[in-house]
């Protein structure tokens, strides 16, 4: 089973009550996880077929605050200008009581392979592809998420699913 088939049950889990969720989408593309049972919003730098398409960057998203039960990222913060700025906006437009799901590329654990990483993040991401090798866990920790983490060991990226709650300190402010 793949990363889209995993993360979509998981997506599919936090999804199951009778209630219907607003879910925002970050990076939809043209495969969002849409789930017609639930207000979906999906968010793309791009223009794509994705249903409700709201085109805009992660870094500053024009939704009020606290709007969404699940925020889902697939892959997304890796690709953005600037992480810490796309995590606060997640953490803003996170209802209490919701939760951010992800699954994203990590730092390899092996010093010679996170050579290898920066390598390839170098070549590939002057052509607007993703950066190898965030600490994503611990960006999510220190911007006051509670992380709850699966890690998919792989030779050069490795990856990792993740549900990230934030943690009971207030909000931002509209």
């Amino acid at each position: 089973m793949g990363k889209r088939e995993l993360f979509a049950r998981s997506l599919d889990a936090h999804l199951s009550g009778p209630l219907r969720a607003v879910v925002v989408e970050l990076g939809s593309g043209s495969r969002p996880f849409y789930r017609p049972d639930h207000t979906y919003i999906c968010v793309d730098s791009r223009r794509s077929d994705s249903p409700n398409l709201l085109i805009a960057s992660a870094e500053n998203l024009p939704l009020r605050s606290s709007i969404a039960d699940v925020v889902v990222g697939f892959q997304v913060l890796c690709s953005v200008r600037d992480v810490a700025s796309t995590i606060t906006e997640i953490r803003r437009v996170t209802k209490p009581g919701g939760v951010y799901l992800g699954v994203e590329h990590v730092r390899n654990p092996n010093p010679l392979l996170r050579v290898v990483q920066r390598f390839r993040t170098h070549f590939r991401g002057t052509r607007g592809r993703c950066r190898l090798g965030l600490d994503v866990p611990t960006l999510l920790l220190e911007a006051g998420f509670d992380v709850h983490v699966q890690r998919f060991p792989r030779a050069f990226s490795p990856y990792v699913q993740f549900t990230a709650d934030p943690c009971e300190r207030a909000h931002e402010p509209t």
